[in-house]
């Protein structure tokens, strides 16, 4: 009997077993689902962009109002700037009245669907740069950006401003907080002026350095008892000249930095060398998202596509760049024979072998020690954005050289970054682009129309420079541009070529450029 009992109960002993087991299968499926639905979540954040700015670099000769009007009909919400335009010009062209129209069909002349729109300004006087925002306030704008990082020898060395700025950061502060209470003035109390500068300027080129710059310009960890531990990295600072009060609910400091993600030498090279040999750091600006979490980042530098720009803002490429980072680390110290030997100071470094793990790299030999030293601060950033705790992430990218060479590249911005969807009807070809650039052409008008209404040989090349960029790439680049170049020349030479005006060009080279390229005008991004 006993047996029979024992026999009868192995069983049901085995099913209690075996529900014990369902229940924490079940658990751990649970838990699993939880896990990926938390995974998915911080995904689908990590991949919102929507918040995120793409804009276009303010270049000298470049982003006037018809350039930017051919990146507006192009995407929509690509944030566009100006070129940059000194304090002192604005304010002698506005006080001159035979001078105003330059500043009105030049400097300040743009369409109201160029917004969102920021006026980039250059100086180094307080006064002056509030003065000129007061005047650019009244014909319209409404969002204002300090130059910072602007190399040339004209604007830095014998302009004192620019990027020699950032060698005094009391002064850039100064700039900040009076331009900051004159928008208070003005009505616009939720603008501030932001910071479009380099990560370092001649020897004042470390981390440290670019650390206390913004922090006197922001504000953020800086009283008036520790102001001169801030400064005293930048010997060049005047501060007995500056009065600057950083006493609570005094200093309204820059919530936003554009960083340029190379440091600047103002002598020895020009402002083309200046934007290629300065090594970029991009890791340097993830490390201000963890250092500055209330500011506003805007990465600038190097970026050549919307698809770097997305993998920027998500922490993809430092994720990549970190990882690298470490076998390079790992690679110098433990196999000394295939990398340089690396010495301190002046002494010689040996090995130049092509195959040198660190030359094909992103760390240089002569930053191994700064990178190394900051090896727990670049583990922090990838830990946080690993673990989804990454919260103050780069706000933005700025493109410059390559929209300014390619402008279609921003066909995907919309899209890609603000998730506006395209029917196939309505996706942006290179044909619709120039169709509605030609739309705008025809408002436009001579300015000397004293002289039979003819546009200037300048007018022509400024109004159709836009577009000599945008078959970029192609085979037909070339074809395109000789086209526009060959009807601007004929029309100044040849008085019975009736092809006169910036559109009745455009379309003439577009209708011959269809007959020798038409799959490229119809190419979607």
């Amino acid at each position: 009997m006993e047996n029979n009992q024992q026999l009868i109960m192995e069983p049901i002993h085995y099913l209690e077993h075996n529900h014990e087991r369902e229940k924490q299968k079940q658990k751990y499926e649970q838990e699993y689902e939880n896990k990926q639905k938390f995974n998915q979540k911080q995904n689908q954040n990590k991949n919102d962009l929507s918040n995120s700015v793409i804009s276009v670099a303010p270049m000298l000769d470049v982003t006037n109002t018809h350039f930017r009007m051919l990146c507006r009909i192009i995407s929509k919400r690509t944030e566009l700037w100006t070129e940059m335009v000194v304090d002192d010009t604005i304010i002698h062209c506005y006080n001159d009245e035979t001078r105003r129209a330059t500043l009105e069909y030049v400097h300040f002349q743009k369409n109201e669907s160029e917004n969102p729109l920021v006026l980039q300004l250059g100086g180094n006087h307080p006064e002056k740069i509030e003065k000129a925002i007061e005047i650019a306030f009244r014909y319209g704008f409404r969002n204002f950006n300090l130059n910072v990082g602007c190399p040339s020898c004209k604007v830095a060395s014998k302009g004192s401003f620019g990027a020699s700025l950032f060698k005094d950061p009391l002064r850039v502060a100064s700039i900040v907080d009076t331009c900051n209470k004159k928008f208070i003035d003005l009505g616009l109390v939720n603008t501030r002026i932001s910071i479009k500068t380099r990560i370092g300027v001649d020897q004042y080129d470390t981390y440290q350095h670019l650390y206390n710059f913004i922090s006197l310009v922001s504000g953020i960890n800086v009283d008036n008892q520790n102001k001169s531990d801030y400064v005293s990295i930048f010997p060049d600072t005047q501060d007995e000249r500056i009065s600057l009060d950083y006493s609570p609910n005094n200093f309204i400091g820059a919530d936003t930095f554009i960083i340029h993600t190379r440091k600047a030498w103002l002598n020895g090279i020009n402002p083309s060398k200046n934007r290629t040999i300065p090594k970029l750091k991009y890791y340097w600006v993830y490390m201000l998202t963890l250092d500055f979490p209330s500011l506003t980042f805007i990465l600038n530098g190097g970026v050549t596509s919307i698809e770097e720009s997305i993998s920027i803002l998500t922490g993809d490429w430092y994720m990549k760049w970190y990882l690298d980072f470490k076998d390079i680390i790992q690679n110098i110290e433990i196999d000394s024979n295939k990398t340089k030997k690396i010495k301190t100071d002046n002494d010689i470094i040996d090995d130049h072998s092509e195959n040198s793990t660190i030359l094909n790299s992103s760390i240089a030999l002569d930053d191994y020690y700064m990178e190394k030293n900051k090896a727990e601060d670049y583990e922090r950033v990838y830990q946080a954005i690993r673990s989804g705790k990454w919260m103050n992430r780069i706000k933005g990218i700025m493109i410059g050289r390559e929209v300014m060479n390619n402008p279609f590249v921003l066909s995907k911005v919309d899209s890609m970054i603000y998730g506006i969807n395209e029917t196939s009807g309505t996706r942006i070809t290179r044909r619709i682009v120039l169709e509605k650039y030609c739309e705008y052409l025809s408002t436009i008008k001579p300015r000397d129309i004293q002289d039979s209404g003819k546009f200037t040989i300048g007018e022509l090349n400024m109004y159709l420079k836009p577009v000599f960029g945008l078959f970029h790439g192609f085979s037909g680049t070339k074809y395109w541009r000789r086209t526009l170049s060959e009807f601007i020349q004929r029309s100044k030479k040849d008085d019975t070529f009736l092809v006169r005006g910036p559109r009745e060009i455009l379309l003439q080279s577009l209708d011959l450029f269809e007959k020798e390229h038409s799959d490229i005008l119809d190419l979607v991004p």
